[in-house]
């Protein structure tokens, strides 16, 4: 296992300093961390972890998303998951499950190889199963789990919040 500041990486995503801070409605200054990089052959980049340093947050949350062909919707996801989940402290893995084959996208299959392979490199406790292109508007989205099944995007701006 390689440590990687998140810095690093966000240059790797291309992204600049200036971007690298939380722009949501929530101010915060402490941002003691580190980010663990985890590598597989296929793609170095497939799965970057982070634990919160100075706290002991017993949640260990994967963040499984399925993909193909959408970069500019990775990297924004990123860019803007990243502050908001280091933010709420939470130790997690954002797992980018990528379909190889020209096939139809097969959304379902690619979250249970996900969870497959989120339960292969450790004891999860929360499953978050995301798509690319929904982003929380701010913090208030508490990215944990409950003691039941919960669907987190039930209201989205393009249906006006109904």
């Amino acid at each position: 296992m390689q440590y990687v500041p998140f810095d690093q990486l966000a240059l790797k995503w291309g992204l600049s300093s200036d971007q690298l801070t939380w722009s949501g409605k929530e101010n915060f200054t402490d941002l003691s961390y580190k980010v663990e990089y985890v590598g597989c052959k296929e793609n170095q980049s497939a799965r970057v972890a982070w634990t919160p340093v100075g706290c002991y947050q017993p949640e260990l949350t994967a963040i499984i998303i399925p993909f193909r062909n959408r970069f500019a919707n990775l990297s924004v996801f990123l860019h803007h998951m990243h502050p908001l989940l280091r933010h709420q402290r939470r130790r997690y893995t954002i797992f980018v499950i990528e379909q190889a084959t020209p096939d139809v996208f097969n959304r379902a299959a690619l979250f249970n190889i996900g969870f497959r392979e989120a339960t292969k490199l450790a004891n999860y406790t929360c499953f978050i199963f995301h798509d690319i292109d929904l982003l929380p508007e701010d913090d208030r989205m508490i990215y944990g789990c409950e003691d039941q099944p919960l669907h987190m995007t039930a209201h989205i701006d393009r249906h006006n919040y109904l």
